[in-house]
């Protein structure tokens, strides 16, 4: 209660103060603080009204006479008090960060229409071939495949590898397994992949933009040097240190891509000059 009313008092600020350099992301930003506020001021609600019936009723009110809904009710309270966790994403220390992976996800966005659509397929399928095996061959998964949300909440482990139930129908549950294992992850992971790949991508264009242009002319006068010069080089450099180089990585092949088309950039710009 007590960081439900401080988050209160600065969501209020915040709306007096008013957008500032923040710009359109501000309204952005007000909506997700309040999302994250809403649950913390229902469970006091919800609390105000417990205190509220134990006054009129002067005695403790168990857990079982309690409606289901409203047991319910509670869970529900308790599990979005968790959107509260969103908050740290909007932090000064890594804001950049994760502009710069939203970035990437956004870059991704016209393409990831099939394969996101692929996956749900996989996923509401998968879910309800669960459901259907383990009740009609009374497997002994029967009881965490009730219904298909149920079966949706499973099954979504099972598509990242992780198999947190093993035991299935046999002729059954056992073959939809075997065809997640061969066809369902790969064909799951095709989004992931597509949305590690745009991060990536913008990772490298933000070092990109963070690196002076002195060095990335450097890096690629270096990479114009003979193969031979790099091997006898790298080889000395090996010998004084003792220690093997590490291999160029994904991010340093782009930088030096990079760099030849800044050089390129600023030969042409020489000769025009």
């Amino acid at each position: 209660m007590v960081c439900t009313v401080i988050f209160c008092l600065e969501f209020a600020l915040m709306l007096v103060a008013g957008k500032g350099r923040q710009g359109s992301h501000w309204y952005l930003f007000r909506f997700v603080d309040f999302i994250c506020i809403f649950p913390g001021i229902m469970e006091i609600y919800q609390m105000r009204t417990e205190w509220q019936r134990l006054h009129e009723l002067g005695e403790k009110i168990e857990k079982s006479d309690e409606d289901a809904w409203i047991q319910d009710w509670k869970i529900a309270i308790d599990a979005f008090q968790m959107i509260r966790v969103i908050r740290i994403l909007f932090w000064h220390q890594w804001r950049h960060e994760v502009q710069v992976v939203v970035d990437g996800i956004v870059s991704a966005g016209p393409i990831m229409v099939l394969p996101t659509f692929l996956s749900l397929f996989i996923w509401v399928m998968s879910s309800a071939m669960f459901v259907w095996m383990e009740n009609v061959y009374d497997g002994p998964s029967k009881d965490f495949f009730t219904s298909l949300p149920t079966g949706m909440y499973w099954t979504s482990s099972f598509l990242i590898g992780e198999w947190v139930l093993a035991d299935f129908s046999p002729g059954g549950g056992n073959r939809v397994c075997i065809a997640i294992v061969l066809f369902g992850i790969m064909a799951f992971g095709i989004a992931t992949g597509i949305l590690m790949e745009a991060v990536q991508q913008a990772i490298a264009v933000a070092m990109l933009e963070n690196t002076s242009f002195e060095d990335l002319a450097k890096m690629a006068e270096e990479d114009k040097a003979p193969r031979s010069q790099k091997a006898a080089d790298k080889a000395s450099s090996e010998g004084r240190s003792g220690k093997p180089l590490a291999l160029p990585t994904g991010r340093s092949a782009q930088l030096r891509r990079a760099a030849k088309v800044a050089a390129m950039t600023k030969q042409m710009a020489e000769r025009e000059s």
